[in-house]
């Protein structure tokens, strides 16, 4: 390799690894920058600052397209990204996850500037996606680590896709230049990629996520909890402490503090009633009332009789309003986060076998040579 090229491919992956850091350094962080932004700025700063990002990446493309002549395609698909864009943005209501957002498109895009170094072969954009990915799980992990945020599956989905729109725009957008080569060299890196993803998901699911039950109750009301209904219709032992501790220290400290500290069941009710109380006050009576009702019906041991339960006033308000609904079915987000199409034993016993289908696979194209040839 070339003295220009290996310094070339230095300092891209140095870029790679100096975006990583910050992105990993800054999670404690953003919730602070946030809410010092909202308070000497305004709430728009962060939704202002995302639209100019995008208006920004839309001139450089629109600048490339000119000026490399290119046909209607190009046109299209700028279109059609930029589309997806926003859209994808309009479905995250957290603004600190907007930015994180697009903090991953431009680590797509740095890491195949990196891989293009090396080979200008179209399954670069394959190890691409699962470097991004795999680089996300860890996101979420280290975000499962902090008392400050919260990692979540969904947001890994989140990362991914916008590495895959900066794939879309990157090969279609600003069509560079390309090799049609044999997927071996790539897939022989990429195979061991996608095992660690599936392990490093599954070790999150296990970790942070949890494994639970969604309940759901005569089309009316569904929820999501890690113990099953008839387990949460029964007196559970723990109601003491919940009452005479727990309820007592929602005083003293933080909901994202304690929520780390009690036992999951414990810190499902007090996301509830945080749930409840919060849309009583913003005067959303549907929410309020169904937050309520899963507490009545299923945690009612644990706050009757405490300053958790809700007045009979407050509780003759929200019913009367729920009466006159037909918005249909309410499915609260609360432990939305579990897992709850398969168990930890059922998701462990895939994994095995999916790890060992990669290693054979991986064990047959490294043997057969380019060209066709076993080794």
């Amino acid at each position: 390799m070339s003295h220009p090229k290996l310094r070339k491919r230095l300092i891209s992956w140095a870029l790679v690894v100096i975006w990583t850091t910050i992105i990993f350094l800054t999670l404690p962080y953003a919730p602070i920058w946030r809410d010092w932004i909202t308070d000497n700025f305004s709430g728009y700063a962060i939704p202002v600052s995302v639209v100019v990002i995008l208006l920004v990446i839309a001139g450089f493309t629109i600048g490339n397209i000119i000026k490399r002549k290119a046909g209607i395609k190009s046109y299209f698909f700028f279109i059609i990204t930029i589309a997806l864009y926003v859209y994808s943005l309009s479905r995250i209501e957290i603004l600190v996850e907007q930015v994180h957002f697009l903090e991953y498109g431009l680590l797509a895009y740095l890491i195949i500037r990196a891989l293009r170094i090396e080979s200008r072969d179209v399954w670069q954009y394959l190890n691409a996606v699962l470097l991004v990915s795999f680089i996300g799980v860890l996101d979420e992990y280290v975000q499962g680590l902090l008392v400050n945020r919260v990692g979540e599956l969904r947001d890994i989905q989140i990362n991914i896709i916008s590495g895959l729109l900066a794939m879309i725009w990157h090969r279609f957008c600003l069509e560079p230049e390309e090799e049609h080569a044999s997927p071996r060299t790539a897939l022989l890196i990429g195979i061991p990629i996608a095992g660690a993803i599936i392990f490093s998901i599954s070790l999150f699911n296990t970790v942070h996520s949890g494994f639970g039950h969604f309940i759901e109750e005569d089309d009316k009301v569904g929820f999501y909890s890690r113990s099953p209904a008839a387990e949460l219709l029964s007196v559970p032992k723990d109601t003491a402490l919940f009452r005479d501790k727990i309820v007592d220290m929602m005083l003293k400290m933080k909901y994202s503090e304690l929520l780390k500290i009690v036992d999951p069941v414990h810190g499902e009710i007090l996301v509830h009633v945080f749930r409840r109380d919060r849309y009583l006050f913003k005067q959303d009576y549907r929410t309020a009332y169904w937050e309520n009702y899963i507490l009545d019906k299923y945690f009612n041991s644990h706050i009757r009789g405490t300053k958790l339960e809700l007045s009979e006033n407050n509780r003759d308000i929200i019913t009367a309003s729920a009466l006159i609904d037909t918005s249909g079915i309410y499915i609260s987000p609360v432990s939305a986060h579990l897992v709850t199409a398969y168990s930890e034993r059922q998701q462990w016993i895939f994994v095995i076998m999916s790890e060992l289908i990669l290693l054979i696979s991986w064990i047959i194209i490294y043997r057969r040579k380019p060209g066709g040839k076993n080794g």
